[in-house]
């Protein structure tokens, strides 16, 4: 008797988890990020979003999606190089640390967007209307 107490406690505990859990993986639509880094030579923003948190968003490569940043409304591309857009044009990929980079191509989105570390900004999936 006590077994099956102590099991119908653990499973009510893991649905009431689950319960929990999915509904913020599942049903996101956008996130917050902060820019970690911009680097000196070409102004690429290095941010705190990771590839599992693109993820969690249904964002993956070839797909654009909606930088908010300081009430600026930004379409970007998610690809794997800078060249996946035309020069001027916004991009960005997976660093080496699996975190999001955002630059423009030949340009520097660190000054376009007057950009500091510590800034933080939203994104979420471009959606056709």
């Amino acid at each position: 008797m006590f077994k099956l107490q102590k099991k119908r406690t653990y499973m009510n505990n893991l649905l009431a988890f689950l319960f929990i859990l999915i509904p913020l993986s599942v049903g996101a639509e956008s996130t917050s990020g902060t820019v970690e880094s911009i680097s000196t030579e070409y102004g690429n923003l290095e941010t705190s979003i990771t590839l599992e948190t693109l993820g969690s968003l249904g964002i993956k490569v070839n797909d654009h999606f909606v930088m908010d940043y300081k009430d600026t409304k930004i379409p970007v591309y998610f690809g794997k190089t800078y060249s996946d857009v035309e020069p001027g044009g916004w991009v960005s990929f997976i660093n080496w640390e699996n975190k999001l980079r955002i630059a423009r191509n030949q340009k520097n989105a660190a000054e376009t967007l007057s950009a500091e570390v510590g800034n933080t900004f939203k994104i979420s999936k471009q959606t056709h209307d």
